[in-house]
């Protein structure tokens, strides 16, 4: 329940408001994406 709670305030303390929310190397990307997209953060965030 702790860890629960924690989650809770980490994702309040970044603002988000909504799911789902995804961090790849502190990019935060909001809303459902298309996988192409996803890959196209990855590989940026990879260079």
């Amino acid at each position: 329940m702790i860890f629960i709670s924690l989650t809770i305030l980490e994702f309040q303390n970044f603002v988000f408001t909504g799911t789902p929310v995804l961090l790849i190397s502190g990019v935060a990307l909001r809303g459902a994406l298309k996988v192409e997209e996803l890959e196209r953060v990855m590989n940026l965030t990879l260079r």
